[in-house]
């Protein structure tokens, strides 16, 4: 009986380092994955990562009659805001600015190409 109080200490302490190791990590990002929409007859595919601070990157292709054309993502996140640039080599950049919804499954948005604007929803699957 006399280690029973020992062994609960000894637990609650290796318990409480477990939950600060966890909690010091953070959050995952609402934005890590990959999102998908379309405008007209454009398909629009970003893989996002953000691993702190903030700072968004990642890749994303834009496919349709035209073809496909690949590039890469460079952004940041701020609350429920996500500013986004996919930049394709040789040509002018598009960008992104939406807000992540509260189920995280979808963000809300303007996409902007050189001179044009176009309403954009862009959606992930459920995490399993």
């Amino acid at each position: 009986m006399g280690n029973l109080p020992r062994r609960s200490v000894a637990w609650l302490l290796t318990a409480l380092v477990v939950s600060a190791c966890t909690d010091s990590l953070g959050p995952e990002s609402p934005l890590n994955g990959t999102w998908t929409g379309s405008i007209g007859g454009v398909t629009v595919t970003l893989t996002l990562t953000e691993p702190a601070g903030g700072s968004v990157s990642g890749s994303g292709t834009v496919s349709g009659p035209g073809g496909v054309f690949g590039g890469t993502v460079t952004g940041t996140h701020s609350g429920a805001t996500a500013s986004l640039t996919l930049a394709f080599g040789g040509s002018q950049p598009s960008s992104f600015t939406g807000t992540v919804q509260a189920d995280g499954l979808s963000m809300i948005g303007t996409w902007t190409d050189p001179g044009a604007q176009y309403a954009l929803t862009l959606t992930r699957p459920k995490p399993a």
